[in-house]
């Protein structure tokens, strides 16, 4: 009966067991619903990894890899297909139960398959070869298993890398342990680019930025990288990450002597992390931590207690994940460091003594071990740098390949702006004279109507003004013959009458103060005129030329002795002097003379 029951509280607690591995896959894959497939990828490729202690069991990773499979089929996403293949490829490969039967699979898969146009896969196999080869403590292959996986994922973009961010970020842990802080911030950075795929690739690689900067004194850098990890962490809702944060933090303010601060971020660290049960190093640094800086305050008191608390941890330091080493070694140094510094201030210097030694020795023991892996490494370094050069002379090549597209590119882009710029400019020129072209048309015509309406005024005027004499000439006449008719008038009477007539034959037509106009209209009429007959003969005066204008406008002696109010006699005269300053003959008339001088003024300007 007993057995029986047993048997049954199996039977159920594995069918819970499985329903519940089944209801964790289901909450996966519906996350999955809800991303991109660039996205799909990354975060399928991050569960295999944050669970591989889950999908290490019997057929879990087949069960879970079916059901992506099923997902992506109803889904039609045929990249995620592709990657579900791609990882039960590297699973069929890496298929040994140890690491060095893993690596000697990897390693002659690669030799077979060294030309093969998988280029994606091959380098995912490098990679891998690297970290088995780095475990097994293969320094110098292992590096030179990076740099070819790292060749060809620069070859292919590692934008097209799907877990390019955590291929990165361990590529960079081997150079860390290695002391190479610039080269790991360098890979690290380029990892930053990329979303993580998983929250502790996330909040680790702002850590491992932040320690390297500390390493190399660029404190501005390291505080920086440490609250960026701080608050990635506090969107994760991760404190243990926080608590390593912030006493990695600490650290800094506690070797610039800013104790409050120190003490504030290390209190942090130990809020979160005393309890930690997986990381046993992480554990005891937070006490470590808080013995430092109860000494630096002067709390002797509270300083043991912490000393006592880490104490207790050296015999539960154990190596779990990949890196512990380093963190355990780490943890025992500060931790005699630390209660060194609390024996002296105590004033027991004969136990000082002692773990003066132990340090001493740890440190020999460090130094030597480090010593020892370097000196394992001289013998492929030579190696390594020729596929460090390489990789470099690969990327210079890409760069320069790149510089000269652009280059090119540009060039061609100037150009054809350039060229578009002038044709453009031409087309403005052209279209600028074209306006001008019309403007000058438009005033041209302009002013040719303006001229023409001055014209037309001005040989109105004269019109009116030979009208006008005409008609003063007319009431002269007419009163003249009306007084040759009226005989019967008394003498004194015809005397008053010719008196009148005689002042109204010398009124004159043209009076000084219309002359200026007069001349202003003719010179418009015949612009020519005055010049002409001027540079002919220099002499001639103004009654002179004002006799020629009226000679030109075509009145005879008589209507010009009217207009100018002068006897016909003087008009004869003045016709007698200007004649013989013109060089004209007793033959020719006023016309005839004015006709033959302005001809040759015309036919000498012709010439």
């Amino acid at each position: 009966m007993i057995k029986a029951y047993r048997f049954f509280i199996y039977c159920f607690l594995c069918i819970l067991s499985w329903n519940n591995v089944n209801a964790q896959y289901e909450k996966i894959i519906d996350s999955l619903k809800k991303q991109s497939p660039n996205d799909r990828k990354r975060i399928f490729f991050g569960y295999l990894e944050s669970r591989s202690d889950i999908l290490s069991k019997k057929d879990e990773r087949a069960i879970f890899l079916k059901q992506v499979t099923d997902f992506a089929k109803q889904e039609k996403d045929l990249d995620l297909l592709i990657e579900i293949e791609f990882v039960k490829k590297k699973d069929k490969i890496i298929s040994g139960n140890t690491r060095e039967e893993r690596e000697k699979t990897l390693s002659q898969y690669i030799e077979k398959n060294k030309n093969t146009e998988d280029l994606l896969f091959l380098g995912n196999c490098y990679h891998e070869l690297g970290q088995f080869q780095f475990q097994s403590e293969k320094y110098g292959q292992a590096f030179e298993s990076d740099l070819k996986a790292l060749e060809i994922f620069e070859q292919l973009g590692y934008e097209n890398i799907p877990n390019i961010g955590k291929i990165l970020h361990e590529i960079a842990l081997h150079y860390y342990f290695f002391r190479d802080y610039e080269e790991v911030i360098r890979l690290m950075r380029i990892s930053l680019r990329f979303k993580p795929f998983s929250k502790g690739l996330g909040m680790q690689r702002y850590n491992n930025l932040g320690v390297s900067y500390m390493r190399l004194n660029k404190k501005d850098s390291a505080k920086f990288f440490f609250n960026e990890g701080i608050k990635v962490s506090r969107n994760y809702n991760s404190t243990i990450w926080e608590g390593i944060l912030s006493g990695n933090l600490a650290d800094l303010y506690y070797d610039e002597n800013q104790y409050d601060s120190a003490f504030y971020y290390y209190k942090k660290n130990y809020n979160y992390n005393h309890t930690e049960q997986i990381h046993s190093p992480v554990k005891m640094n937070s006490y470590i931590n808080m013995a430092k800086i109860y000494l630096a305050l002067d709390s002797l008191k509270q300083a043991k207690k912490f000393l006592t608390l880490s104490q207790s941890m050296l015999s539960e330091l154990q190596e779990k994940y990949i890196g512990d080493r380093q963190q355990i070694e780490n943890s025992k140094f500060l931790y005699f460091q630390t209660i060194i510094k609390y024996l002296k201030k105590i004033g027991d210097y004969k136990t000082t003594m002692l773990y003066q030694d132990s340090l001493k020795e740890l440190q020999i023991n460090l130094d030597a071990k480090y010593n020892s892996i370097v000196a394992k490494m001289s013998a492929d370094k030579i190696n390594i740098q020729q596929k460090e050069l390489k990789l470099a002379q690969i990327q210079k090549e890409k760069a320069l390949q790149n510089t000269i597209y652009v280059s090119l590119i540009s060039g061609f882009l100037i150009l054809s702006g350039f060229g578009y710029f002038q044709l453009y400019k031409s087309k403005q020129r052209k279209k600028r004279q074209n306006e001008r072209l019309i403007a000058q048309n438009r005033i041209s015509i302009l002013e040719k109507r303006q001229t023409l309406k001055e014209l037309e005024a001005a040989q109105k005027e004269i019109d009116h003004f030979i009208s006008k004499i005409n008609e003063h000439y007319k009431i002269i006449n007419q009163l003249e013959n009306e007084l040759v008719q009226l005989k019967n008038l008394e003498s004194d009477q015809k005397k008053q009458v010719n008196e009148t007539l005689q002042n109204l034959k010398a009124v004159k037509i043209l009076t000084d103060e219309d002359w200026f106009e007069f001349q202003r209209n003719f010179e418009a009429v015949f612009p020519e005129f005055t010049q002409s007959i001027k540079s002919y003969s220099p002499t001639i005066t103004s009654s002179e030329m004002r006799y020629l204008m009226l000679v030109k406008l075509g009145l005879n002696n008589k209507e010009m002795s009217r207009a100018l109010g002068v006897t016909d006699a003087a008009i004869r005269v003045t016709w007698s002097r200007v004649r013989k300053k013109l060089n004209g003959t007793t033959e020719d008339t006023p016309q005839e003379l004015i006709k033959k001088i302005l001809q040759a003024k015309k036919e000498l300007n012709l010439t």
